[in-house]
């Protein structure tokens, strides 16, 4: 038994943490989600985010507004082959990995997160609320939602 603790001793001396922490950068995130619409297509676009697993999001509707249809495709999601459902009914968009790939880091870079396809009535503003981003092991990942908003008609 006293052979164990000498080896181990031995083994905890010879160690160098420096060497094991000083090749690792640590990259800060500030991960900002907006919505916009460019050429009667809208877009969720994310900026400066980290390894994301799912995410979700609710859209916001103004009173003289009223969806028929919602549908999300495209984009990132797309890319990393993320399921991707959407809900008429709470107008919620919801995105995740079945096969465990997630949507690699881009530090201030801004990307295409995923397109939405709308059918309405009336006309009014369209927002993003209660964002929602999911890390490793669904770790969540705090993320300013811009206050923009995009005008429909």
């Amino acid at each position: 038994m006293n052979k164990f603790f000498i080896l181990l001793l031995i083994l905890l001396t010879s160690c160098n943490s420096d060497i094991a922490t000083s090749n690792i950068e640590e990259i800060i995130h500030n991960p900002e989600i907006t919505i916009i619409e460019e050429n009667n297509e809208i877009y969720i676009i994310l900026f400066d985010y980290p390894n994301i697993s799912g995410f979700q999001f609710d859209l916001s509707l103004s009173e003289n507004l009223e969806i028929l249809s919602l549908k999300a495709f495209g984009g990132l999601s797309e890319l990393y082959n993320f399921h991707i459902a959407s809900s008429l009914l709470n107008l919620r968009v919801l995105s995740f990995s079945l096969t465990e790939e997630a949507i690699p880091y881009e530090s201030e870079n801004s990307n295409i997160l995923i397109k939405l396809q709308i059918d309405y009535n009336g006309s009014g503003e369209v927002g993003l609320d209660n964002v929602i981003l999911s890390g490793e092991n669904g770790a969540e990942i705090e993320v300013l939602t811009s206050p923009n908003t995009i005008s429909l008609p």
